[in-house]
């Protein structure tokens, strides 16, 4: 039972844990949602010209991205300006002796830029300050392509590969290929930019206009998309932070509330058990003043009377003394005296019970794998080990081929020699 309470505490720890997570990033998208609808909106950029007494600017400009010094893309055929290239390698590792298990590994991460900037119809250029940093920044992909470890191109012999991957397996590790991802940023990519606008001389004319990512912590985007679809994508992903704070919060709460009611409802029983035996002790105390009274002492009599001291029917305080709701009508044959309440008579009956499992029937055994040990009850499990080819990976798995289970008859012994049968344990 503490497991259980204590797995469903951290279960409601964890959910008011994921909500307060979500509704941060749902406060977080709002903002930035705000911030951006703030922008001063730029249709072209000659205009900011205009503006230089009130730089520094925060801007939402569009144009196309241009460079004189393009980048040439290695995987396509293609001029950028800015370029992400990733090297991974695919691998699989072997966790124990039989199953394999794959995974990444990057080998490589290259991000190449040159100097850019944005471009209207009318030739007029406003350079980009550290794309590369913007909160949300538009990289297409360009090309991807994926080398097999047993085909592709190496100066290495067919026989010394061979030898390699021997090895390798033989450790534990093999590889399986290797992907090459590259994603760029076109020239000529109609493009959306929030940024601040400053100037490299500020309060003169003759400085150069840039676009930079805020200082105050404003949102820097690049994107390829309208000014109003950015306020709505951002506006969708703080809906959906919020849905998901709400439902990870009405989760938490709910396992808490009902900690605290079956805290609360374990309370109250004993509280009201306290009453009713405090309440049973007082009628018993008022019934041996008024036998008193009269003359009769406790323990004088036969067997009914003495049954009759203890709280008779007919008395009307004859209560058991373990559930106090019932009348008792079981007699101790030791003293004579009447206090329980025969359980046979409320069968059927919901108990929890201890004991020892012991065998009923000898001749009837569960042999297990040590000839020395015998069980009351057997699972036996039969499984086999599958390897199964996913694309260009192969993976090791279990399934289950065969279940059995066998049982004996057999009961729970208590230290007085009592036994319960049980059955259909299993």
């Amino acid at each position: 039972m503490a497991n259980e309470i204590s797995l469903g505490t951290w279960t409601g720890i964890a959910s008011c844990a994921v909500s307060c997570g979500c509704w941060f990033a749902s406060a977080i998208q709002s903002t930035q949602a705000r911030q951006i609808q703030s922008a001063q909106p730029i249709d072209n950029l000659s205009d900011l010209k205009e503006l230089l007494h009130l730089l520094p600017l925060f801007v939402a400009v569009t144009g196309t991205a241009w460079t004189s010094r393009p980048i040439k893309c290695e995987l396509a055929d293609e001029k950028a300006v800015l370029v992400d290239y990733k090297e991974l390698k695919h691998v699989r590792s072997r966790n124990d002796q039989v199953n394999w298990t794959p995974h990444l590994e990057q080998v490589c991460h290259l991000l190449r830029s040159t100097p850019w900037s944005l471009r209207n119809s009318s030739g007029f250029m406003l350079p980009v300050i550290d794309a590369e940093k913007a909160d949300d920044l538009y990289l297409p992909l360009a090309g991807q392509v994926y080398i097999d470890a047993d085909t592709g191109e190496s100066s290495s012999s067919t026989t010394s590969r061979i030898a390699l991957r021997t090895m390798d397996a033989l450790q534990g590790f093999k590889v399986m290929g290797t992907q090459k991802v590259e994603k760029a940023l076109p020239v000529g990519t109609a493009l959306t930019a929030i940024g601040e606008v400053v100037s490299t001389q500020p309060g003169s004319s003759k400085g150069t206009l840039r676009l930079q990512k805020p200082r105050n912590g404003k949102p820097f985007v690049i994107s390829n998309k309208s000014l109003d679809d950015i306020v709505h994508s951002y506006q969708q992903n703080a809906a959906g932070c919020k849905a998901a704070a709400i439902f990870f919060g009405s989760i938490g709460l709910a396992i808490f509330g009902t900690k605290i009611a079956q805290y609360g409802y374990i309370r109250w029983k004993e509280w009201r058990i306290r009453r009713r035996r405090e309440e049973a002790d007082q009628r018993r105390l008022a019934e041996r003043e008024a036998r008193a009274a009269a003359g009769i002492a406790d323990g004088n009599g036969d067997g009914s009377q003495a049954a009759g001291s203890g709280g008779g029917l007919e008395d009307g305080v004859g209560t058991c003394v373990i559930c106090l709701e019932r009348d008792s009508d079981t007699v101790f044959q030791a003293c004579g005296h009447m206090y329980l309440v025969d359980l046979r008579l409320q069968l059927p009956l919901y108990v929890a019970v201890k004991g020892k499992a012991q065998l009923q029937n000898t001749a009837k055994l569960a042999k297990i794998a040590s000839p020395s040990e015998e069980a009351v009850l057997l699972q036996t499990e039969a499984t086999q080990h599958v390897r199964r080819r996913y694309w260009r990976l192969w993976t090791f798995g279990v399934e289950k081929s065969q279940y059995n289970t066998i049982a004996t008859d057999w009961r729970l012994d208590d230290d007085s020699g009592f036994g319960l049968p049980v059955i259909d344990a299993q």
